[in-house]
């Protein structure tokens, strides 16, 4: 049989177009499986809360070097202890300032208190022998003005020249440049009726009242209403605060902004993590249809895989931030029906494989309390037996109880046998940012919603970055499968959601590193375990490190300097006399010049 030169080459295109096929398919089969195990997810349980730099290591009844005077109870308190765990001070809570002077430590440094701790004249003498000894001292709010006016002692200290005998309401605020991390801003909408304070001369203002009457009544710019400052006491630095910012986890920021800024140089340990979290998001079933039709003209799995995903991949992409994905198989486990799609398991997984995220698990259902209980169990099957070699690692709760999760956590055969990072919504002020949940466990806490950004959202966004480097973004889909208001229109939302993160976020972004929670969990353990001692010799910064694996991360704040190298790690420049310092080794030189020094050189 005589085959034709055209014949053989259609045979020869259909052999090579089946090999390819068939090796394709080889391919496919690999990829998948690699999109369900999870190889992404490392060992954090290495760095547990056994070597953790916890309060009681760092509560020194003899030896502090910041003395905190409050009751244990209070806001300000709990999350003055919290900034001395996380910058590694030992300290030491008083219940009154007689009980701190009759515990004076040589070493104190740094004096916290709260308005409502002073109340009288001997009050106002401690803390002027305190100011003679140059030892710095912030109050977190000022005292009430009654004593302010009745004591020429207080007011010395903190500078205030006279006090007006009315009060007045802001037409927002400004913050100036080089406190917080992201620069100068006008918040608008911060309004609030304060003391109207006059200081002297020689203050310096990070925050202003801004005042509608202001060019009517020809009110110059240093005499708007001061809310927050620092005044100079012979050798000590005095900081006021004119409005409520330390009674939540805003003031860790504003505590490590004034302690840099009553030193020429300060460096100091942060995480270097901005995650992206999507809570109940993927989305594996097809509940509601008749609210998703009539709002969006598609089923809920359509609405997921055609319009949902590739908006925020679409969004993701454009701002290089990596998803972390809080599943969610079913949201009415009351009802049977509509419930988890295996073809939704296996399109989110090789899509979020393809994105380089990861998928955790989340906690929330809406049927009501006996139902968790269901969820979990649920879940388990039609995850784990579709899934079987998938470590779910990072957990949200949601609407979840923590005694309900609590009794699941690590026990085998449920789906929350591997979490190693609960991912917490934003709670009161006792709960700390970020802390272990257990030996193995550790809690990293939502600092914002990515469908809003109010002004004093973003006063805690910058807090939190300049405290701490670190800020996890969660975006709640639940509301957009199960809508409660016109608000909650994904095309709406979504809008927000790519103005917030190409916006507010992108100084931040440019900043600090963008990383999974998996990755966010791994450097706030290095974070919490890091133990560091710096000394400075002239223009020489020593860095020495223990609890050290692999990499640490580090801000140094300068006063007209520069850093010109670093040995035993890196450096990059985040703002004006702010530097990332990131250490690969356990001894750290970092070499300084004054700021504009090479120019003058050449």
């Amino acid at each position: 049989m005589t085959i034709s030169r055209s014949g053989f080459i259609t045979m020869s295109i259909t052999m090579v177009a089946i090999l390819f096929l068939f090796q394709f398919s080889n391919v496919a089969v690999k990829y998948t499986t690699r999109a369900t195990t999870n190889e992404t997810r490392k060992a954090n349980t290495k760095l547990s809360a056994a070597k953790t730099v916890l309060e009681e290591h760092l509560n020194k009844k003899s030896t502090y070097t910041t003395a905190i005077i409050g009751d244990e109870t209070s806001n300000e308190v709990m999350i003055a202890m919290e900034w001395c765990v996380y910058i590694k001070r030992e300290f030491c809570r008083f219940s009154s300032l007689e009980e701190f002077d009759d515990n004076f430590s040589v070493g104190c440094k740094l004096l916290i208190v709260t308005d409502e701790m002073i109340t009288t004249p001997q009050h106002n003498k401690i803390l002027k022998h305190v100011a003679d000894l140059g030892i710095h001292i912030i109050m977190t709010q000022l005292p009430d003005t009654n004593i302010l006016r009745s004591s020429s002692i207080l007011r010395n200290l903190l500078g205030i020249r006279e006090i007006s005998p009315e009060t007045c309401k802001t037409d927002g605020v400004t913050l100036y440049e080089g406190f917080l991390l992201g620069g100068k801003t006008n918040y608008r909408k911060l309004k609030k009726t304060i003391p109207y304070l006059y200081l002297k001369g020689g203050t310096k203002k990070y925050m202003v009242g801004r005042l509608k009457e202001q060019k009517k009544e020809k009110i110059k710019n240093e005499d708007l209403p001061p809310i927050i400052w620092r005044n100079q006491y012979e050798n000590s630095f005095i900081f006021g605060v004119n409005w409520d910012f330390f009674r939540d986890h805003t003031a860790l920021g504003m505590y490590t902004a004034m302690w840099a800024d009553a030193n020429n140089s300060f460096i100091y340990p942060v995480v270097n993590a901005q995650s992206f979290v999507t809570e109940s998001f993927p989305y594996l079933s097809d509940e509601n249809l008749g609210d998703i039709k009539k709002n969006y003209y598609h089923t809920s799995r359509s609405l997921s895989t055609d319009v949902l995903w590739p908006d925020l991949v679409s969004t993701l992409s454009n701002t290089g931030d990596k998803l972390t994905g809080m599943i969610a198989p079913k949201l009415e486990y009351n009802n049977s029906k509509n419930g988890t799609l295996g073809g939704s398991i296996d399109y989110f997984f090789r899509q979020t494989e393809k994105i380089s995220g990861e998928l955790g698990i989340s906690g929330t259902q809406m049927a009501g309390m006996p139902f968790f209980y269901k969820k979990l169990e649920y879940d388990k099957k039609n995850l784990k037996d579709r899934v079987p070699n998938y470590a779910f690692t990072s957990f949200y709760p949601g609407n979840m109880p923590e005694n309900i999760y609590s009794k699941y956590l690590h026990k085998e055969n449920t789906i929350l046998k591997d979490i190693q990072t609960l991912v917490l919504p934003k709670k009161d002020y006792n709960h700390k940012i970020i802390s272990f949940y257990d030996y193995n466990t550790l809690c990293l806490t939502k600092t914002i919603d990515g469908f809003s950004h109010k002004d004093r959202e973003d006063l805690y966004l910058r807090s939190m970055e300049t405290a701490l480097g670190y800020s996890t973004t969660v975006i709640d889909f639940k509301k957009v499968f199960y809508p409660e208001s016109e608000k909650d229109d994904w095309t709406k939302l979504s809008k927000d959601l790519s103005r917030y993160l190409t916006t507010h976020w992108k100084e931040f972004r440019e900043c600090f590193t963008q990383t999974t929670i998996s990755e966010a969990d791994q450097k706030a353990r290095q974070f919490l375990t890091i133990k560091y001692v710096s000394f400075r010799q002239n223009d020489i910064i020593n860095l020495s490190l223990t609890n050290f694996d692999k990499e640490a991360d580090f801000i140094l704040t300068l006063t007209n300097e520069e850093v010109t190298s670093v040995e035993g790690g890196t450096y990059k420049k985040i703002e004006k006399d702010r530097y990332l310092i990131t250490t690969s080794h356990k001894d750290v030189v970092i070499h300084l010049q004054a700021t504009g020094a090479t120019e003058q050189s050449n």
